[in-house]
């Protein structure tokens, strides 16, 4: 029962700082977040995935723990990624003094994200 009440008090006080931490974005930083909220992953899928690495049936809460960290992994790759491509850009135009101040990014592309992973792996951000 007391367990009960600290996850009620725990999940409304992080509800109360969502809404504060919203309130303070700006539009674009508003999409962005609610794209990040409304992603996810398939549970069954996550749940077959954790039973082969562990080679048992995974918890609620072990599943909730790798939803979490792929997907930090996942928005961390593609951020790596857009500076990837922002630096071929600045390649091919001379310097990234000679880049637009609003630059149009195109879709990324599978090289981008190879090479953001090779970067990540070599500033000892992946292993």
């Amino acid at each position: 029962m007391k367990q009960l009440v600290l996850q009620s008090h725990f999940k409304k006080f992080f509800e109360k700082q969502r809404k504060n931490v919203y309130q303070q974005l700006d539009d674009i930083q508003k999409e962005r977040w609610i794209r990040f909220i409304g992603s996810g992953l398939n549970s069954k899928v996550l749940k077959e995935l954790v039973y082969e690495l562990i080679g048992s049936k995974p918890n609620d809460e072990i599943v909730r723990v790798f939803r979490a960290i792929t997907k930090m992994y996942c928005g961390q790759l593609v951020e790596e990624a857009r500076l990837v491509q922002i630096d071929e850009l600045a390649f091919k135009h001379g310097g990234k003094e000679m880049l637009p101040e609003t630059l149009p990014l195109a879709p990324l592309k599978p090289s981008h994200l190879q090479e953001a992973r090779r970067r990540m792996i070599k500033q000892k951000i992946l292993v």
